[in-house]
């Protein structure tokens, strides 16, 4: 006699599916700062030139990066706590590996204007 494993819940089930989503999302949005800092690298390394034309470009790419990470960091915490109560544990480390980026940058960004 074989005994079948137990299946999720529904609300388990449904708290999987929000913990993708938000991984997916924390995700994208520390790609969108990345790309901020990579604006904010590309006109570093412009030397010549009239940066003032720059000017709005740079700041568009820093307050991109800074707007966008600690949104970041507030949806991955949310898809990790989600994930882990739904045992979903490749979500769960993208949750971790996407709050870690987007700490790391936002320190890095801080710093760096400070």
């Amino acid at each position: 006699m074989t005994i079948a494993p137990e299946r999720p819940s529904r609300a388990s089930r449904t708290a999987g599916g929000w913990a993708i989503g938000l991984a997916i999302a924390a995700v994208v949005l520390v790609a969108l700062a990345w790309i901020g800092v990579g604006i904010l690298a590309l006109l570093d390394a412009i030397e010549a030139g009239d940066l003032e034309a720059f000017g709005w470009v740079l700041m568009a790419g820093l307050f991109l990066s800074m707007l966008v990470l600690p949104f970041a960091v507030i949806l991955g915490v949310v898809a990790i706590v989600l994930a882990a109560w739904a045992r979903r544990f490749v979500v769960l480390g993208v949750g971790v590996v996407s709050v870690i980026a987007a700490v790391v940058l936002l320190i890095q960004l801080v710093s760096s204007i400070g």
